[in-house]
């Protein structure tokens, strides 16, 4: 009986431990019960990203050509409907994948999406394209988020960024992915490898404490 004691707590950390793992494998960015009916659409978000390409210059497509292995490849909705809007904004990262466990596997330009306020709870909603580059900085890590542009829900607006300024992050590499701070903070915690393509999900802390989630994919 009187190991009981340090078995128990021992138990409990242990049991703790598997919830926080299975926690951080499989996070979906938004719970799909919380959504109306016109929000669950997957298609509505693929939508918005395509109002953003339908008001860019035709320079903006300059470095749109996949033959090109040195060219920042601008992101569009193809890049994240079957994969993201589809399930893993839902469902988290699927089972059975290569989880991405060294900063040197995510180091390169990835094509970006951040999501605001994706319940609408807000009335924030807006959707933004980008790319980010991510490399290493010292013993941390350095995010720069080149963007591209923004649609804002409410207002049906689109806007081109292509002319706005890269934003610069900075932060760390650890156990629980990629954090890193600017103007607000990103967390990519899950990271993977399927097929060839490499895929993140994440949250963004914003100022004004509205909620945002991002995905990354590459090539």
């Amino acid at each position: 009986m009187r190991y009981l004691k340090f078995i128990l707590p021992m138990a409990l950390l242990i049991v703790g431990g598997i919830l926080v793992f299975n926690n951080f494998v499989h996070t979906p960015a938004v719970d799909s019960s919380e959504l109306d009916n016109s929000a669950k659409d997957p298609m509505r978000l693929a939508m918005a990203m395509d109002k953003i390409w339908e008001i860019m210059p035709a320079e903006s497509y300059a470095g749109d050509d996949d033959s090109d292995p040195q060219a920042i490849v601008r992101p569009s909705s193809k890049d994240f409907v079957d994969w993201y809007i589809k399930d893993a904004l839902y469902n988290g990262a699927p089972e059975g994948v290569n989880k991405i466990t060294s900063l040197d596997s995510i180091c390169g330009t990835w094509k970006c999406l951040v999501y605001h306020d994706p319940l609408d709870k807000h009335n924030s909603e807006v959707v933004e394209l980008a790319n980010v580059t991510i490399s290493k900085e010292g013993d941390g890590v350095k995010m720069i988020l080149n963007p591209y542009g923004r649609y804002i829900v409410a207002t049906d607006e689109s806007f081109d960024e292509t002319g706005e300024s890269d934003q610069v992050y900075t932060g760390k590499w650890g156990t629980d992915g990629l954090c890193v701070e600017g103007g607000c903070r990103f967390r990519i915690k899950d990271l993977w490898t399927k097929k060839g393509k490499q895929y993140g999900l994440g949250t963004v802390e914003l100022p004004d404490g509205v909620p945002a989630c991002v995905a990354i994919v590459r090539p």
